[in-house]
């Protein structure tokens, strides 16, 4: 391969377009499973993903994709040089479209407290038509800001939330790290969102995610969102007491003029 980082990773993707070509002998619609690893002279450790791809249209075309994304930003990365030595990757193909589709998502109560645990069930229809549930818990903050938290069922990665701040990198190994923790297109995320403190200053909604639960689907793509608005109640201040302190005499009413 050219050592080339414009050339590589276009190299990297006609290859392992070429060799799918070859493999499956066949252009159409699909499932795969894709697993690729990418390893340097200078990197911490191998690079390893694996995700699911569909297509109505050509399967192939999706297959080396992403390894040849991840090796651009590999190369391009301004920390160090990886030195790749090589990319392997492998692949299970199906001419069905495995998929789940999020139908719904059911919180047990209507209205919260701050500090609570929320019970859910999310409804999901595989690409056959039978229904499965999945349940879960996720815990509001004690000290959540706001009148509602946010719950959101969907699947693989999701775009920045306005309240969330982008990550930033001081290590070829923080990039590694979140580049290895990208949700992957076959995992069903539930995740609750809460008002950044700053929405009010500027009038504008600004959600950030406090806790979230995930699970991977097989080989199955995971398409779909639903989005649930929770009230929160919070308990009211104790009202001071009416009764006298101790000690002190009978009151008077107030205006009264003291006798003598």
């Amino acid at each position: 391969m050219v050592d080339e980082p414009r050339l590589s990773p276009l190299l990297l993707y006609i290859a392992g377009l070429e060799a799918m070509d070859r493999t499956l002998d066949r252009i159409g619609q699909g499932t795969a499973m894709v697993r690729f690893t990418i390893e340097g002279e200078n990197m911490p450790w191998p690079f390893v993903r694996q995700n699911v791809y569909l297509s109505t249209e050509d399967i192939a075309a999706l297959v080396p994709l992403e390894a040849a994304l991840i090796y651009m930003i590999l190369e391009y990365n301004e920390f160090e040089d990886p030195e790749i030595t090589g990319v392997k990757l492998s692949v299970t193909a199906v001419d069905e479209l495995r998929a789940v589709e999020i139908l719904g998502l059911v919180p047990e109560k209507d209205v919260y407290a701050p500090g609570e645990t929320v019970s859910f069930d999310l409804y999901v229809r595989t690409w056959r038509g039978e229904i499965e549930s999945l349940h879960g818990k996720l815990t509001i903050p004690a000290d959540v800001y706001g009148d509602y938290v946010e719950l959101r069922a969907y699947g693989g990665p999701r775009p920045l939330e306005s309240g969330e701040k982008p990550p930033l990198f001081e290590s070829l190994e923080d990039l590694l790290d979140y580049l290895g923790g990208i949700p992957s297109f076959n995992t069903i995320t539930v995740e609750l969102f809460a008002l950044d403190p700053m929405s009010d200053a500027i009038g504008q909604s600004l959600l950030y995610g406090v806790d979230s639960v995930s699970q991977q689907m097989g080989m199955r793509y995971v398409y779909g969102e639903d989005r649930v608005f929770i009230p929160l109640v919070r308990e009211e201040p104790p009202r001071p007491s009416r009764e006298p302190p101790i000690g002190e005499g009978e009151g008077q009413d107030v205006g009264s003029e003291g006798g003598g």
